[in-house]
């Protein structure tokens, strides 16, 4: 484990629990080394390549990396941030009691992890205080199929407690009651509470993450300004909601479509909250493109990297193969020009709508499942970034330096996830052909926009 940074008071701590990483590691070359007796010998080795290890590995030999690398962040946070390495004297004798109180749930971590307890792990160690999470039209089929992985800890991790507040129309009510109940079945470790409401204030007082799923769908012969109007008197309420009783540092991603300008409305309604809190959901169309590569291919799903999603989230959207990788390899080099053309993008733009006139209803498991996977990483519920950096596809808020698009929507862009906070992935090279669907994109958003000013502030 390299501690070189953290000062000297940390080096026995970090030796002790080697064996740690080093279990992780095992059948690893280079960094496990056994004397006569078998005893793993301790030697310094970077914890990414612990964590790249154990990545891949059982459950329970995943946990004991991940507990060290909360330990990593901690040091790296309290010994790092002020150049001070060296103000505790002893491990565990923070001169700050907030910091010696992290360290000593740390420590019964560590302890809980050698002894193989996963239960109990899961139910005491490192638990951090209750996050609120608030999600709309909770009685519908989207956010069913999403509520259980919330409360389970696959979004925000497997020591995070959470309490669910779920908001519908008061008509469904009962049908929340009956999720609720579900719920309480299910006996989820890490939950600790549901709030079941149609009343907004109680549904976002207090949340740290949300997801706004519930949203007026376009009817038979209704306009796209009609639609637009419509989801106004739904995302401008609950824009101010947020912005009266959700934690300042919310995190909101918004589903219901139409998701881009939906998500323009919430957050120019909430002034008080960074608009970079607020994302729309492309990852559904990430996601669908990540897999289309990977069938065409026959490869894994986790082989395809680095796939965009430029604009909208709708027909208009450019899925990007341009920087994509499989294996390491160009996407481009290993697909045909014409199959990306006339299959590849048409396919991913239209997924939608493929699904509701084979099944009769709209996605709902796939698109749950991509708003867990956008918060999860958002969040950075892995605990530390990726090994091998990548970039996944949110609606970011523009401002007219990226990419050459004027500020005022949300525009879907690839972007890196680290410690909570996406980045935009910038300078990637656009030829003409990339630069004109990107373009048909843009307008239909600023279309969008312009049909529902009266509705955004600021």
């Amino acid at each position: 484990i390299n501690a070189e940074y953290m000062g000297e008071s940390c080096q026995g701590m970090l030796s002790r629990y080697a064996g740690v990483v080093r279990r992780c590691t095992a059948g690893t070359a280079g960094l496990l080394r056994r004397s006569s007796s078998s005893t793993p010998q301790v030697e310094e080795i970077p914890l990414s390549a612990a964590l790249k290890v154990a990545e891949d590995a059982p459950f329970w030999e995943f946990r004991k990396a991940e507990v060290l690398a909360r330990l990593h962040n901690l040091m790296h946070k309290h010994f790092a941030a002020d150049g001070n390495l060296t103000r505790y004297s002893v491990l565990g004798q923070a001169r700050d009691p907030a910091v010696s109180a992290e360290i000593a749930k740390l420590q019964v971590a560590f302890d809980d992890v050698l002894r193989h307890d996963t239960e109990h792990v899961l139910a005491h160690s490192i638990m951090e205080e209750p996050k609120r999470v608030a999600i709309t039209g909770a009685a519908g089929q989207l956010a069913y199929s999403l509520i259980f992985r919330v409360a389970s800890g696959q979004v925000f991790g497997h020591s995070q407690p959470v309490i669910l507040h779920l908001l519908d129309l008061p008509a469904c009510v009962g049908i929340m009651e009956g999720v609720k109940m579900e719920l309480e079945d299910c006996a989820f470790p890490l939950l600790r509470g549901v709030v079941a409401t149609d009343d907004l204030n109680k549904a976002f007082d207090d949340v740290s993450y949300a997801f706004l799923i519930g949203a007026k769908p376009r009817t038979e012969g209704m306009e796209r300004k009609d639609l637009l109007t419509a989801n106004g008197a739904i995302f401008v309420p609950q824009g101010k909601a947020l912005n009266a009783k959700a934690r300042k540092d919310v995190k909101v991603v918004v589903v219901g479509n139409p998701a881009n300008t939906n998500c323009l409305i919430a957050a120019s309604n909430a002034p008080d909250i960074p608009r970079a809190n607020f994302s729309a959901m492309t990852r559904l169309d990430h996601n669908r493109a990540v897999g289309q590569v990977a069938e065409k291919l026959n490869v894994p799903v986790k082989s395809v990297k680095n796939v965009v999603i430029w604009g909208n989230h709708s027909s208009t959207q450019f899925p990007d193969l341009a920087h994509a990788t499989v294996d390491g390899k160009p996407a481009t080099s290993l697909l045909d020009a014409k199959w990306v053309k006339d299959n590849f993008i048409p396919r991913v733009q239209q997924r939608g709508s493929e699904i509701i006139g084979l099944r009769g209803a709209s996605s709902a498991a796939s698109a749950a499942s991509a708003a867990a996977d956008m918060m999860h990483d958002w969040v950075g519920a892995s605990v530390l970034p990726s090994l091998t950096p990548s970039f996944t596809s949110m609606c970011v808020p523009t401002d007219g330096k990226l990419y050459g698009i004027q500020a005022g929507v949300y525009y879907s862009m690839p972007v890196e996830c680290k410690f909570g906070a996406a980045t935009v992935v910038e300078g990637l090279p656009l030829d003409a052909f990339a630069q004109e669907k990107m373009e048909a994109t843009r307008k239909e958003l600023f279309e969008e926009r312009d049909m529902v000013k009266d509705l955004v502030r600021g």
